[in-house]
């Protein structure tokens, strides 16, 4: 009899393996579809319910982050560590401030430290009350968790290919980005009011600019980490993306439109002038809610 070959427990977004939500979790499988379509930073998903106390996973994850390394050049990368629970950024339910994110986790014991954290958070009681309030199903174990090179930003934003709060067809037939200084921790924690842009979907004019209080930004901690600093001066007072950054964003909104077949509400950050994809998801009446506005999507922050 020829012995059954399990799949791999680490699946990289490459992989066509990655695309199954029930063993990666919403937010993997959705970046690993996407990674034609947009600049997703390189990463890989550790399957639901997988045992981190075992030896050979151990491993395997050890194997992983130095091929990591190699991809970004850095012996030691510093990297995202986010939850990925079946369901989690779906047409029902996004997980919003349910589930743990560790960011700037540099080295492998940190990163196994940081797998249990998140695995964790999937297994509160919270998060259980959590799923049964949007009727999902219970979990059978610990979700999935996605490890990627963390991008060190210059900018981060929020952007809805549909304005959620819409009051009209025009405030409907309009794109909004959200838009702040260094890692997307400030905006998603409401540390900051972000700069906030509207864009024609039909022409890809921007027909307002809002200018947000953004005097903290959080950066990368040399030796891993993040830190809250004070916003330069010299750039307090400014918008943060040119016109070009908010119609580069405004195109990768249409085209994830196009690709997925729904409205999307996705997180990015610019570092270098390149536009980096980080999460996308479906925008509902559901989700909107949960959000407030586009800059409030609070996940449980280290």
């Amino acid at each position: 009899m020829t012995p059954r070959v399990l799949p791999p427990a680490v699946r990289w977004l490459t992989d066509e393996t990655c695309r199954d939500v029930q063993a990666t979790g919403g937010k993997s499988a959705a970046l690993a579809r996407l990674t034609g379509d947009a600049r997703v930073p390189a990463g890989f998903a550790i399957v639901a319910g997988a045992d981190l106390s075992s030896p050979a996973l151990v491993a395997e994850i050890r194997d992983a982050y130095q091929r990591l390394g190699q991809y970004v050049d850095e012996d030691a990368p510093r990297v995202a560590v986010r939850s990925s629970a079946v369901g989690e950024d779906g047409m029902r339910a996004s997980f919003a401030g349910q589930l743990a994110t560790q960011l700037g986790v540099r080295g492998e014991k940190a990163l196994l430290e940081a797998a249990g954290v998140v695995q964790a958070s999937g297994l509160t009681a919270r998060a259980a009350a959590y799923r049964q309030g949007k009727a999902l199903p219970e979990e059978a174990g610990a979700p999935a968790v996605l490890v990627q090179a963390l991008i060190p930003a210059d900018a981060s934003l929020v952007a809805f290919s549909a304005n959620p709060v819409a009051t009209g067809p025009d405030d409907a037939a309009a794109m909004v980005v959200h838009a702040t200084w260094g890692l997307g921790e400030s905006l998603v924690a409401g540390l900051v009011t972000p700069d906030a842009y509207t864009v024609r979907r039909t022409d890809l004019r921007i027909i307002a600019r809002r200018l947000g209080d953004k005097a903290l930004m959080v950066v990368p901690a040399p030796h891993g980490d993040t830190r809250t600093v004070p916003v330069p001066r010299s750039v307090a007072d400014q918008l943060v993306l040119t016109d070009a950054h908010v119609v580069d964003v405004a195109r990768l909104l249409l085209r994830l439109e196009s690709r997925l077949g729904y409205p999307v509400d996705i997180e990015a950050a610019f570092w270098n002038e390149s536009l980096y994809l980080l999460q996308c998801r479906p925008i509902t009446t559901t989700l909107a809610v949960e959000r407030g506005t586009p800059h409030q999507d609070q996940e449980a922050l280290p």
